[in-house]
């Protein structure tokens, strides 16, 4: 048996959500995760911290009660929960803005040795932006996750834009 997780942030809908509908395919059993990441709750008003918690009781209602609700780093978070639940791939909608996209690089980079966007390979331009975004080099970053990824087993990460 094969498990997914499925990653939900921002994009909180059931019906018609690509990146779901792409875990369900990848796996007999879906992990559904909702992760607080420290750097956003400390960014976020208290109106929106309300209605995140209205939107994932919610959620969590509609999953019969089994959404995890995980606080800390994402790529803590999911390596915790690739070894708890054996998962073989992470699905997640796409996100823009520059926090996001350089959580992503970071999840996908420091945990992940593959990463799909839907049918579009992640270009070197991409990555090295995304270095520069962070302050790194490519080198040091493909260096750094090499090590990483040797200590790790594999893993999948699907990015489904939402359009």
């Amino acid at each position: 048996m094969s498990r997914s997780i499925m990653w939900f942030r921002r994009d909180l809908r059931l019906i018609d959500n690509p990146a779901l509908l792409a875990a369900i395919e990848a796996g007999d059993e879906i992990v559904p995760v909702f992760i607080l990441d420290p750097q956003l709750i400390k960014i976020t008003g208290e109106k929106g911290l309300a209605y995140l918690a209205q939107s994932l009781r919610s959620l969590d209602e509609s999953l019969g009660n089994k959404l995890l609700v995980c606080e800390g780093d994402p790529v803590d978070v999911l390596t915790e929960l690739k070894k708890k639940y054996e998962t073989t791939s992470v699905h997640i909608s796409a996100e823009y803005d520059a926090y996001a996209v350089a959580r992503d690089a970071r999840v996908s980079l420091g945990y992940l040795s593959e990463v799909e966007r839907g049918q579009k390979e992640a270009s070197s331009e991409l990555l090295n932006a995304i270095c520069t975004a962070l302050g790194l080099t490519l080198s040091s970053v493909i260096s750094d996750v090499s090590r990483d990824i040797s200590s790790r087993e594999a893993i999948k990460l699907t990015v489904v834009d939402a359009a």
